[in-house]
């Protein structure tokens, strides 16, 4: 639903809450090609907690609801560019950005150009990126 180009404006979805915590608020070891999507093109909040009382049988969880609503991107770059760049930048979380982006750009020099014009350390590591450096590298990948 979230990748797909679908024309629904509000999703409200229930899952369990530490799953949902980190869709919403992800730490920096947390954040991921899903958090990317979603600072992208939608805005989350968290709607309500419920509580593994408010059901039964009792599960060993507690629950929470998410809205996602549709936004405008703030940025031009198209999804499936962002999607496939994000993709290969968290393909391997332990290595260096310089490495994953030999996925989508299959030149050294130009990865190096890429990390040198935004000022990117080439051992710097995805989770070290912010949304704005992830997508300034789109914008870099042809």
């Amino acid at each position: 639903i979230l990748v797909n180009d679908l024309k629904i404006d509000t999703i409200v979805t229930m899952m369990q809450k530490e799953v949902g915590q980190k869709i919403v608020k992800p730490t920096a070891k947390e954040y991921n090609l899903l958090s990317v999507i979603i600072d992208y093109q939608y805005e989350a909040s968290i709607i309500k907690y419920v509580g593994k009382n408010a059901y039964l049988p009792r599960p060993a969880i507690d629950s929470i609801v998410l809205k996602f609503k549709k936004i405008q991107p703030r940025f031009s770059v198209e999804l499936s560019k962002l999607i496939n760049v994000t993709n290969a930048l968290f393909s391997a979380r332990r290595k260096t950005v310089a490495n994953n982006l030999k996925l989508v750009i299959d030149d050294t020099e130009k990865i190096k150009e890429c990390l040198d014009s935004l000022q990117i350390n080439s051992a710097t590591h995805v989770e070290q990126l912010s949304f704005e450096e992830i997508i300034k590298i789109c914008d870099f990948v042809e």
